[in-house]
C-alpha cells in the first residue's frame, strides 16, 4: 500500500508543478518536473502488476500481462488523443496560415 500512496502523491505534485510551467521556465525545470511525474505514474504502472500475477496461475502470465499492457495503453489513447487534438488542430492551422 505503501508503494501506490507515494506513487498517487508523486504524480498528483507533478502534475500540480507541471501547471506552472511557462515560455520562461528554465530546462532544468520543466525536465526535473517530468521526472516527478515520471516516477509517480511508473511506481503505479510496476505496483499494480504485481497483484495481477500474483492471483492467477504461471501458465497464464503471458496473457493476463498483454491484457494488462492493452488495457493501459488503450485507456492513455483513448483519454489523452481527443482533448489533445482539440488543442493542436487550430495550433497547427494558425501555423499553416
Amino acid at each position: 500500500m505503501f508503494p501506490t500512496f507515494v506513487g498517487w502523491v508523486l504524480t498528483i505534485v507533478g502534475a500540480g508543478l507541471l501547471t506552472t510551467l511557462r515560455a520562461d521556465t528554465s530546462l532544468s525545470k520543466s525536465v526535473g518536473f517530468q521526472i516527478i511525474i515520471g516516477s509517480g505514474v511508473g511506481i503505479i504502472y510496476v505496483v499494480t502488476l504485481f497483484p495481477i500475477l500474483a492471483s492467477i496461475p504461471v501458465t497464464q502470465t503471458a496473457p493476463a500481462m498483454a491484457l494488462y499492457v492493452f488495457s493501459r495503453n488503450f485507456g492513455y489513447v483513448s483519454t489523452l488523443l481527443p482533448p489533445s487534438l482539440l488543442h493542436i488542430v487550430p495550433i497547427i492551422t494558425r501555423i499553416e496560415t
